[in-house]
């Protein structure tokens, strides 16, 4: 029987949902993170060298990297399942693509916007490339979806499934307004009763929260940009030297972050010199757990 090895609030989750979408029986060992630093623990490194999640065992083999995951249990489970493509035909190798384009590409410049955003004032040379690249790949998929409910075919693939980590982060930085395809996408695919079931199975997962209205959202941006005209910023961008004492947000639809910027006599950069203090998140709003942990620390 399969086992799950499941890092709380984490890509494993999406590898449940495939499971229950298939209706196959599997097993699921649990390992929670580190409440301060959010890192996965020791006792992963027993299961897989590197010590993240997703990893799954199964007839004595051990497979990591959830695009893997996800192929080796179509394959070896579920060969005639409609989630993968006939290997003959020409939707098969856009299958393929997207299994190796979510976390070979489209991770990238949003796991960059995480960690960058951590180093306030330092990071700010690296911001307009790094948005860039996130319109660039996001922009992508959301053309991918024009006209269409699903990556490939008409019907939820294991492409979907793979690709729905990149929707859902998209939702928690805020800008799903801007690509009304995925948001559509996000939408059917967490409607889905076998995702609702693997979200009941698996734990508190914090990219399963509702948004609010389009609406609020678009205050919110509007309450953000007056914040950083007030700061002398422009294109949501930090600029070089911000007034002292000024606090940043950017708006999003389930958090907000605050990047404050001390007097100069503060400590120096490294230090702290920019936080994301959940004391400002707005009134009801708790920021999602994989956006407060330590560097270093989100498992793919």
């Amino acid at each position: 029987m399969i086992t799950v090895h499941h890092l709380n609030d984490s890509r494993s989750q999406r590898i449940l949902w495939l499971l229950e979408e298939l209706g196959l029986a599997y097993e699921i060992a649990r390992y929670q993170r580190d409440a301060t630093t959010r890192l996965a623990p020791e006792a992963l490194k027993a299961v897989h060298p590197l010590g993240k999640s997703p990893v799954i065992t199964d007839e004595g083999r051990t497979i990591g990297e959830s695009g893997a995951i996800i192929d080796y249990i179509l394959r070896r489970h579920a060969p005639d399942s409609p989630l993968r493509p006939d290997p003959a035909s020409a939707a098969f190798d856009d299958y393929e693509q997207w299994l190796h384009y979510a976390e070979g590409s489209a991770m990238l410049p949003l796991m960059l916007n995480m960690y960058v955003g951590r180093l306030g004032e330092a990071g700010a040379p690296l911001h307009p490339r790094i948005e860039s690249e996130i319109a660039n790949h996001i922009g992508y998929v959301n053309g991918a979806l024009a006209g269409r409910e699903w990556l490939v075919g008409d019907h939820l693939t294991g492409a979907d499934i793979q690709m729905s980590f990149i929707g859902e982060v998209t939702g928690a930085f805020g800008r799903l307004a801007q690509y009304p395809n995925i948001e559509a996408w996000v939408g059917r695919f967490q409607a889905r009763p076998a995702y609702k079931a693997a979200l009941e199975k698996g734990g508190p997962y914090s990219f399963a929260r509702s948004r609010p209205s389009p609406g609020r959202e678009k205050e919110r941006r509007a309450e953000g940009a007056a914040r950083m005209r007030a700061c002398g910023l422009s294109g949501g961008v930090c600029g070089p030297h911000p007034p002292a004492g000024c606090a940043v947000g950017f708006p999003s639809p389930s958090r907000e972050r605050v990047f404050r910027f001390p007097p100069p006599s503060a400590k120096p950069p490294g230090d702290e010199q920019a936080s994301e203090d959940p004391a400002n998140f707005p009134p009801g709003v708790t920021p999602p757990d994989e956006f407060q942990r330590a560097p270093g620390s989100l498992s793919p």
